[in-house]
């Protein structure tokens, strides 16, 4: 799956008997931000669950999805993250396991959510549940075109997806595999004007070309910018190319 979440967003530790925090890398794979052992068989991460405060149990493809769930539901706590024969069993818990409150359960771990100061006094609006230092993000499904997305977010008194860093543009990647994105694309805010260069419409700033990030198919004369599921590239392309897709709101 790639580097989709930065430790600048949220972080998690194991809870042992002892508490082990983990130690993120700006640079690494998800697996090794979290720590989490790639079989659950033979590790001393294990054996461990918190019982009685499950919201949900996510169908996961991978132990790193369950994770992701987590980051990305308010009301997550905490993960327990197990195997049941050759599939993965992620359970999202509403709560913190207080003092030697964790069970015995064999081939789970048990893994806290930590907000960082950044998101701690955030307050946003009920459908803009994904946030990233101290901006609120809103995910919506439903094809439209880019002038529509973009009046739909201000009426909400949000904004079309602007990115400014690498971290956000990981942190986007995570949003969209935690929503079960499906379309292909999705609108961000930037716009090609009359004197032939790409501005962010919010914040008036110039959309250069930064190196974080692939540039697909970059024309001089397409108008919009979309973000590409698949690999976080960004593509440009008027109507005439791509007339509806999802779209992103930002607020902040």
């Amino acid at each position: 799956m790639g580097s989709l979440l930065r430790c600048s967003a949220l972080s998690l530790f194991i809870l042992l008997p002892a508490v082990v925090r983990v130690h993120c890398q700006a640079d690494g794979q998800i697996a090794a931000m979290f720590d989490i052992p790639e079989t659950v068989e033979g590790s001393s991460n294990v054996n461990l669950a918190l019982s009685g405060s499950i919201l949900s149990r996510p169908k996961i493809r991978s132990k790193l999805e369950c994770t992701l769930y987590c980051l990305d539901e308010p009301e997550c706590a905490s993960v327990n993250l197990g195997k049941a024969g050759e599939e993965w069993v992620c359970e999202l818990n509403t709560e913190k396991a207080a003092a030697n409150a964790l069970a015995y359960r064999q081939g789970f771990i048990y893994v806290e959510k930590v907000e960082t100061e950044s998101n701690k006094n955030i307050t946003c609006p009920p459908q803009f549940i994904h946030k990233f230092e101290g901006h609120c993000y809103y995910y919506n499904n439903t094809s439209i075109d880019w002038p529509v997305a973009r009046s739909t977010c201000e009426s909400m008194g949000a904004y079309l997806l602007e990115i400014m860093t690498e971290e956000e543009n990981d942190f986007i990647a995570s949003v969209l595999l935690a929503e079960g994105a499906t379309k292909t694309y999705v609108w961000m805010g930037g716009l090609l004007t009359g004197t032939q260069e790409r501005t962010w419409v919010h914040s008036g700033l110039s959309l250069t070309r930064p190196d974080f990030v692939t540039f697909s198919e970059w024309t001089n004369w397409e108008a919009y910018v979309m973000f590409r599921r698949s690999n976080s590239d960004w593509v440009d392309c008027n109507s005439r190319c791509m007339s509806s897709t999802a779209y992103m709101c930002e607020m902040g």
